[in-house]
């Protein structure tokens, strides 16, 4: 069983269990890893707020080359296996984002917590005070 975030990276066979409890900055440096290797679009995770069903993050993102502070909260839930993510609020530069913004960030969020774009399988999702506790197995690595 793995049980450390160090432990997880170093894992290069599939279908170890992993059982990890993470901070707020273990969890956003994970965000960050993976937001980077996503796509060539420049995002920096600067705050990641953990609460019991809620998560808060605050990104910088550069888009056609400008620099956009963006605010977005929501809930991440599992089910059946896929990673989902219920936007609640949407903020760029201090203000609501219009509805095709929101739509297209829901969009990309979810396509990128789709169980083929993890580098794992979650079977357990649970967000606490300062924490969120993942746990599943390793998947093969590309």
């Amino acid at each position: 069983m793995i049980d450390s975030l160090e432990g997880l990276r170093a894992a290069r066979a599939p279908g170890l269990p992993f059982r990890l409890r993470l901070s707020e900055e273990e969890a956003a440096m994970l965000l960050a890893h993976q937001a980077q290797q996503q796509d060539a679009l420049l995002l920096e995770v600067q705050r990641l707020r953990l609460e019991p069903e809620r998560l808060a993050l605050a990104l910088q993102v550069t888009l056609l080359g400008l620099p956009l502070a963006v605010e977005a909260s929501g809930r991440p839930r599992l089910e059946q296996g896929r990673l989902a993510f219920e936007l609640q609020e949407l903020l760029v530069n201090g203000a609501p984002a219009p509805a095709f913004l929101r739509q297209q960030v829901l969009h990309q969020m979810n396509a990128r917590l789709a169980p083929e774009a993890l580098p794992v399988v979650l079977a357990e999702l649970e967000l606490g005070d300062g924490w969120v506790l993942i746990a599943g197995q390793t998947k093969e690595r590309a």
